[in-house]
């Protein structure tokens, strides 16, 4: 399970824009620099350690420290607006 430690140390994360770098070097096109994430229907997904994870959770683990009990709903209903003041914890719902 990554913890905010291990993103914050992969990543950086813009909190106005919800934009994901990656902050190394992970071969192929995820260069130091290169926005992190693909697009799927149900939102960004960003590969880490061999696990993917959705792009919201990452945002709530970056900002708080601890992955959301619940479910993150995006205010906008785009589900590709990362920015924080988007992200909504909808606590004790299923993720």
């Amino acid at each position: 399970m990554i913890t905010a430690d291990r993103l914050r140390e992969l990543l950086s994360y813009d909190p106005a824009t919800g934009i994901f770098r990656w902050r190394v070097d992970r071969g192929g096109k995820a260069r130091a620099g290169t926005v992190a994430g693909v697009k799927a229907r149900d939102g960004i997904h960003i590969r880490v350690d061999s696990e993917n994870h959705s792009a919201s959770r990452l945002a709530f683990l970056y900002m708080t420290g601890e992955l959301p009990n619940g479910r993150l709903i995006q205010l906008d209903n785009n589900p590709f607006n990362l920015a924080w003041r988007n992200l909504h914890h909808a606590p004790g719902r299923a993720a």
